[in-house]
């Protein structure tokens, strides 16, 4: 029993009977990518694993994990139905140093982002090159929704104008996962204070960050709030 200044620590099937029939939206940067993880395998063991799925943590590279649990009957213990890990090619050693620097480009990030996190609309649509920290995906597709899965969605948005496109893909789910309950979690700040990836913004005076961070939060605001509206 909560007593004083204090806060309830779910089990395993605590989480897995309150997030039952959820989607859950993470969409940020490396701390976003973490949670993602923790999350997925608190609820199944080994759920998501770095090295054997080819991804970073480091909330540049790994544009989208998109990952389908089922439970099993007394929510102890479950399964992966589905998952896909993507990550921009050509990110590794000196190729992956060089890119850092133009890694998100507010252009770059508009062109190549939607093709990413279009996946989380359809599903993995083709085979794709995976290896040493190029992503992995199972063989099956998404599974439609049924109403009892569990499935936990990471967006790299390093910068506020990511957020839209990544409501906009969840917005367009197909296989029935517009009827699931949408948990939505944004995590956007770090990368306006550095280490700048973004070149627009690498010559920036902490106080114009500041204010870049505003002007781009309030772009993003109205699709944020249509999303999360009653009727959104």
């Amino acid at each position: 029993q909560a007593s004083g200044c204090s806060y309830a620590l779910w089990d395993r099937r605590g989480v897995s009977e309150c997030l039952k029939g959820s989607w859950v939206i993470l969409a940020g940067g490396s701390h976003a990518a973490e949670w993602t993880v923790i999350l997925a395998n608190w609820l199944v063991d080994a759920a998501l694993v770095t090295k054997r799925d080819q991804f970073s943590l480091n909330g540049i590279w790994t544009q989208f994990v998109d990952i389908v649990l089922e439970m099993n009957v007394d929510a102890t213990d479950g399964r992966v139905v589905y998952r896909n890990v993507l990550v921009e090619p050509n990110t590794s050693g000196k190729e992956g140093h060089k890119k850092f620097w133009v890694s998100h480009l507010v252009k770059r990030d508009a062109r190549l982002l939607p093709e990413a996190f279009k996946q989380a609309s359809f599903g993995r649509m083709e085979e794709r090159k995976i290896g040493r920290l190029e992503g992995s995906y199972t063989e099956n597709g998404l599974p439609k929704y049924n109403g009892a899965q569990i499935r936990i969605t990471f967006f790299l948005a390093q910068y506020w104008d990511a957020v839209p496109l990544a409501l906009s893909a969840v917005r367009a789910a197909n296989h029935g996962w517009g009827a699931a309950r949408v948990v939505t979690v944004m995590n956007v700040g770090q990368w306006y204070a550095g280490p700048y990836s973004r070149p627009e913004y690498r010559r920036l005076t902490f106080t114009e960050r500041l204010k870049q961070f505003r002007v781009d939060m309030e772009k993003a605001l109205p699709s944020i709030r249509s999303f999360c509206a009653p009727d959104g």
